[in-house]
């Protein structure tokens, strides 16, 4: 069926406004349409980012698992109240930025399970073509691949995960759709503070500048291997967990942790929460680390 979620999330950091409709089966055939309006304030480390973007987006699937998805949209990006040592990459792209996208997409889900996957894998590729203010692509891939080890006579699995995540720019994009690593989100690297992992800019108007704020990479490579143990139940998991990458500058880095998972039973299926400590075991320099994570959803 067709739905309508109506999303106003206020905060101190972080403030999101959205619209989204989506109909699954248009004209009757497996094509899915998206249809978003939103708006996003967040504090940056130098400035503060302002997002309005709308968005209209088409989704075919095949009987071979194979989809294909083509989307369109139209954002405004206001850079302001940038700190007096802001670095020159962000002065450069001060006040209101047009962006108009256009993107493809192909990928392959072969999962057993759709949210809470044993085995098989998902694969996806993703190009846009921006315009407007600025003038550069985005290509995205990842691949994940999913192995049942063990699965004892209560019918629990222990379950091996393998996550391959990788992008790039072209022609110059800017910062604001540059790569970032770190905490857990997309592009998430435990053990890192979120959007850590970065190539940094130079101060401006300071006796002695420092490479401090993060400004964007122009490519992100990211290999990440988890282990969940169901120790207690089919709800509560044990995690093990290897995460590692690099972006254009700096070393390569990797963290070591492990958490727990519970799977809270509600009406529509089971929601994930995770917590989570992880410690670096290679970083590039000072960078911030993260050691203790929560999520959920």
């Amino acid at each position: 069926g067709q739905s309508l979620r109506v999303a106003l999330e206020p905060g101190t950091h972080v403030s999101y406004y959205s619209v989204t409709f989506t109909e699954p089966y248009l004209n009757d055939k497996p094509t899915s349409l998206d249809v978003v309006g939103s708006s996003w304030e967040r504090w940056r480390e130098s400035y503060d980012e302002q997002r309005t973007k709308g968005f209209v987006g088409f989704e075919k699937r095949y009987k071979s698992r194979w989809r294909g998805s083509i989307g369109f949209r139209v954002e405004g990006v206001d850079v302001h109240n940038l700190d007096f040592d802001a670095p020159q990459e962000i002065i450069d792209v001060e006040g209101n930025n047009s962006l108009i996208g256009l993107s493809v997409g192909i990928g392959k889900d072969e999962t057993d399970d759709k949210f809470l996957p044993s085995s098989g894998q998902t694969f996806n590729v993703n190009y846009e073509q921006v315009t407007g203010d600025e003038d550069f692509g985005i290509l995205e891939a990842s691949r994940t691949q999913y192995w049942t080890l063990h699965e004892d006579l209560a019918d629990r699995k222990t379950i091996l995960a393998i996550k391959l995540l990788g992008g790039t720019t072209f022609s110059g994009a800017p910062p604001f759709e540059k790569f970032y690593a770190g905490g857990s989100n997309k592009y998430g690297l435990r053990g890192f503070e979120f959007r850590g992992v970065s190539t940094r800019g130079l101060q401006t108007n300071v006796p002695f500048p420092e490479r401090k704020d993060p400004v964007g990479s122009d490519w992100i490579f990211l290999a990440n291997g988890e282990v969940a143990v169901p120790p207690v139940g089919e709800n509560v998991s044990a995690l093990f967990f290897v995460y590692s990458g690099t972006v254009d500058t700096g070393r390569y880095r990797a963290s070591i942790g492990t958490g727990i998972q519970i799977q809270v039973p509600q009406f529509f299926g089971r929601v994930p929460m995770r917590f989570e400590l992880a410690t670096p075991f290679s970083r590039d320099g000072d960078e911030e680390t993260q050691i203790c994570s929560f999520s959920m959803g």
